[in-house]
């Protein structure tokens, strides 16, 4: 995985050139849960990741729609507990209509949730929750998405972080219709109903 990293601490989907934002949260994220697992994660490795992430919330463009990179960011970040506590209060309270998925909404939630906030956290995982009923147009995504795979996210996210722990049986059921309806899975779908499973 390492070997995907540049130099400014961003990954590479074929290696470390063309820093991909989303990807390298992802990567960011899948390094801090192994660290919390236990595993062995090199220091220098996840400090660069981190302060990748960190200067791209800090000095990326205000945006009109969109925003799953940022909201990711600020999660890991948040995670890391090196949240960008203005930022998100900024995002959840003046901007959450500007983000165009379920996962981003629950991202922001999740950091929210870290960072002691659950007003915020509240708004952020019910405003994706609504979300979740978009129609799946099965276009192309640049964050990997699908409507599968942001469900089973906002599962893990929702039960890890327990804001809407009644709303758990609900998402399973919403999950698992979702799943049904799939002849193939990707690899983003199967990571995160890995991740939801374990989460519940």
């Amino acid at each position: 995985v390492l070997e995907m990293q540049d130099a400014s601490g961003a990954f590479g989907i074929w290696g470390p050139s063309d820093g991909d934002l989303w990807l390298s949260s992802y990567v960011t994220d899948f390094l801090l849960r192994a660290k919390e697992a236990n595993f062995t994660v090199d220091p220098r490795a996840l400090k660069s990741a981190l302060d990748r992430l960190s200067n791209f919330v800090a000095y990326a463009q205000d945006f009109e729609t969109g925003g799953e990179e940022r909201a990711y960011a600020i999660y890991v970040l948040a995670r890391a507990g090196r949240a960008p506590v203005g930022d998100l209060r900024y995002f959840i309270d003046g901007r959450i209509d500007r983000f165009s998925t379920a996962l981003s909404l629950a991202h922001l939630g999740a950091a929210a949730s870290l960072t002691g906030d659950k007003p915020r956290a509240e708004k952020a995982f019910a405003a994706a929750m609504r979300k979740l009923d978009a129609a799946d147009t099965n276009v192309f995504r640049h964050d990997y998405g699908t409507a599968l795979r942001d469900r089973a996210a906002v599962m893990t996210l929702a039960s890890e972080t327990k804001v809407v722990a009644a709303s758990t049986p609900q998402l399973v059921d919403v999950l698992g219709k979702a799943y049904q309806s799939k002849q193939y899975t990707s690899t983003q779908e199967q990571a995160w109903m890995l991740l939801a499973a374990r989460s519940v």
